[in-house]
């Protein structure tokens, strides 16, 4: 069995497993991917400029690299790049080599994991995905993305620069998702896997506070972190004037393989409370 059916079929929870940075640099490198995506072939002649963006931020920021590409689409001239700041919820782009000027950007982002060399499922699950959404009209672009993390929770989408993840997203589910995005919403919360700004246990409070407020805007709740303790943490959820507290305990999911190469091993996971 698939990891992706396999955790779907145990019912493993979406929210608190999104990845969790930051910054966020988009490399467009149209030729074969590595399992890591810095030893891909294409990326070669800038790796060394790659490696040194890795170790370049502030103290308190978690950068990543993702390479995108579009099917059939050469690069034409100079390489093109994203940068995405999911804390302040900014995007530039540029062309050239990583030091070059950027240019900020009003557009968001789709990412659409496809990267079959880190797992089977990306690929056979997130290529429909692609190919729905760039038939379906929307305000913002579209690319396949390098490995997201979250395996069995294909088809896994990241949106930027607001920064929520996405899971099980199937081809059907492509008109509700350009459309949640373009009106910076978040649809259905049962696919939100959680914000990449936060980690796990603050993505599934603010989750479970949006959920009992219904509250789908996608700016409109901050989180943080209260107190950590031995059993978990406590959460302020905050939306304007309003907010709640959570508490987040660590769990687990079940005892089964977190991809389709790996053998089974104990899962963790959250359980929230909400404190009205």
């Amino acid at each position: 069995m698939e990891c992706a059916e396999q955790s779907a079929s145990l019912g493993e929870p979406l929210a608190g497993t999104a990845a969790h940075a930051t910054t966020w640099l988009l490399v467009e490198e149209p030729g074969a991917w590595a399992p890591k995506v810095l030893d891909s072939p294409g990326i070669a002649p800038i790796r060394e400029q790659l490696e040194r963006w890795m170790t370049d931020g502030s103290p308190d920021e978690v950068r990543r690299i993702q390479l995108i590409r579009r099917p059939g689409q050469r690069r034409d001239g100079e390489r093109l790049f994203y940068e995405a700041d999911v804390r302040r919820e900014t995007l530039v782009c540029w062309r050239g080599d990583v030091a070059a000027t950027r240019i900020p950007l009003e557009d968001s982002l789709l990412l659409v994991c496809t990267h079959g060399k880190r797992d089977n499922c990306c690929a056979t699950r997130g290529r429909p995905v692609f190919d729905a959404l760039t038939a379906v009209e929307g305000n913002h672009q579209v690319w396949q993305t390098s490995h997201l993390g979250g395996h069995r929770f294909a088809a896994t989408l990241l949106r930027l620069p607001d920064g929520y993840c996405l899971g099980r997203v199937q081809p059907g589910d492509a008109a509700s998702v350009r459309a949640a995005l373009d009106e910076q919403r978040l649809g259905d919360l049962g696919r939100v896997r959680g914000n990449v700004k936060y980690g796990g246990a603050l993505q599934c409070a603010e989750l479970a506070a949006r959920a009992h407020w219904a509250e789908l805007r996608a700016s409109a709740v901050r989180a943080e972190i209260l107190e950590s303790t031995e059993r978990g943490v406590r959460v302020r959820v905050a939306r304007g004037d309003d907010a709640l507290e959570v508490t987040v305990t660590t769990t687990s999911s079940g005892h089964f393989a977190k991809s389709c190469d790996a053998e089974a091993s104990d899962v963790p996971g959250f359980r929230a409370e909400v404190h009205a």
